[in-house]
């Protein structure tokens, strides 16, 4: 059999190609999110919102897709949390990314957010 140092380094190597593979998926997702943010939010509506205002928007969907990120990256590399917790913070990553396009195109995406409230007791409580 297999000695428990050489399982061990098995399981590290797993953990850390799936914080790679992690790493990759998720910067690819918030790059094409914040590529097309910025093109339409601060390129193609110049002059309709003011630089305050957008920038204020974007630090707030900074913030939490980060935290998301940092949390679903903590969940596989400690392999803490189970995949609820782990699937928890990605599925609000999503709505964020989804609530940030959208947002774009109408002030009312906002209320999506109410969502991610309703979401959390459902889970928690299941």
């Amino acid at each position: 059999g297999e000695s428990p140092n050489a399982m061990s380094n098995s399981s590290q190597k797993k953990k850390q190609a799936a914080v790679k593979q992690a790493v990759f998926q998720y910067g690819i997702l918030l790059a094409i999110i914040y590529a097309i943010d910025i093109l339409i939010r601060y390129i193609y509506y110049y002059g309709t919102y003011t630089w305050r205002s957008n920038l204020l928007i974007t630090l707030w969907f900074s913030a939490v897709n980060g935290a998301c990120y940092m949390s679903i990256l903590s969940c596989i590399k400690n392999a803490h949390g189970g995949k609820k917790t782990y699937s928890t913070y990605q599925d609000i990553l999503y709505i964020n990314c989804f609530i940030q396009i959208l947002s774009i195109f109408t002030a009312w995406a906002k209320y999506i957010y109410l969502v991610i409230p309703g979401y959390a007791i459902i889970a928690y409580c299941t």
